[in-house]
């Protein structure tokens, strides 16, 4: 299976996250407001809410997951395909996230000070820190709480798929979609707050939290092969892909709204659903029209490559951050930040996630890999 715009959006998805955490200093919520007849909008708020990278990294997991078992190329069948799955996810997941963990434990570990490492290391080896508050984002790399909820998600998978066979997708995604927004609500308590981040928390946050993002892709899967978003035409694909635009920019600038106080923290856990379906509409409607449209944006290698090597990028970006800009955002230290995340993410994607391919061209070669 390859859908080249899958790597394109993976590569907007690590742009994305990668430019709000290097930059939101500089582009935080409210920035570009503009005021017309009393109303105030944020044209430019997608630029503070480059985070949500990470929901559209969700989603095409859950796409790229589930294709291959809908459309008959594999099969979840018995225990032995079950297995079959989990084996294929610990080879893609593990090295990378131990290697990655190793390393932080050895070099960050005596700069945090640590109280108990042996026992953080514990909770980041059984990928149970997302289950605690006070190490949700472990302080060695802090973006390794999405990782962990990306190996709950493959756990829970086969379950879900289990359940759609049983069930049907229709039930067990109304399901998902209101246990998700259920928890969200409850989440929203003071008491989960992390850090007082208002991005995320523990709770809010959590994989079940944060379920409908992949279910999202899940859903995109079954349409897209059972031909069934009959309202997404090949002619009409632009129109919807634009409309996902516009709704993606309406949830980053109520995101906005929530983080200056225009709007109720209870917010949080509604705007999930609206970005969600942008999501969903984007998928589809690059789905609809990729097989007229082969030089699209999204194609392009200025997106694929990125989006390719994107969980190294992931992985080795934010802790780079602290080694390399340490507060100083200068022309300077960002080039040598840039420079080194590439370097570091480029080897990192050959030798360790990918150390069985021998073609480094084979290797950049834009195809899926679950």
């Amino acid at each position: 299976m390859r859908f080249e715009y899958i790597s394109g959006l993976r590569g907007i998805a690590i742009l994305s996250v990668v430019y709000h955490h290097l930059f939101y200093r500089f582009t935080s919520p409210g920035f570009g407001q503009v005021s017309i007849g009393g109303l105030d909008l944020l044209p430019l708020s997608f630029l503070s809410n480059g985070w949500m990278g990470v929901n559209l990294f969700f989603a095409l997991s859950g796409f790229v997951l589930a294709y291959p078992y809908f459309s008959g190329s594999r099969s979840m069948e018995s225990l032995g395909d079950a297995k079959f799955f989990y084996q294929r996810r610990c080879r893609r997941l593990f090295p990378l996230y131990f290697f990655s963990v190793a390393i932080c434990m050895i070099w960050v570990s005596p700069i945090v000070n640590a109280e108990d490492p042996w026992r953080d290391l514990l909770l980041m080896g059984t990928f149970t820190f997302v289950f605690t508050i006070e190490m949700f984002g472990p302080v060695y790399n802090w973006v390794l709480w999405s990782l962990a909820l990306e190996v709950w998600f493959s756990a829970v998978f086969p379950f879900l798929l289990l359940g759609i066979r049983k069930l049907g997708i229709t039930w067990i995604a109304i399901g998902v979609f209101v246990v998700a927004l259920v928890v969200r609500i409850l989440g929203n308590d003071e008491s989960f707050s992390y850090l007082g981040n208002l991005y995320i928390n523990p709770a809010k946050d959590s994989f079940i939290g944060r379920l409908d993002d992949f279910m999202t892709g899940i859903l995109c899967a079954w349409l897209a092969f059972h031909n069934r978003a009959n309202f997404i035409s090949g002619r009409n694909a632009v129109a919807f892909l634009g409309l996902a635009i516009l709704l993606f920019w309406i949830s980053s600038m109520l995101w906005d709204y929530v983080l200056l106080e225009k709007l109720g923290l209870s917010w949080r856990a509604y705007i999930s659903l609206l970005l969600n379906f942008s999501i969903f509409l984007a998928i589809m409607s690059l789905h609809r029209m990729r097989n007229f449209l082969k030089t699209s944006i999204f194609e392009n290698r200025i997106l694929t490559w990125p989006g390719a090597m994107s969980y190294s990028l992931y992985v080795w970006h934010g802790v780079a951050i602290a080694w390399i800009i340490q507060g100083q955002f200068t022309l300077e230290r960002i080039a040598i930040y840039l420079l080194l995340v590439g370097a570091l993410s480029t080897l990192s994607y050959r030798y360790v996630e990918f150390g069985t391919v021998k073609s480094w061209r084979t290797l950049f070669y834009p195809t899926e890999r679950s």
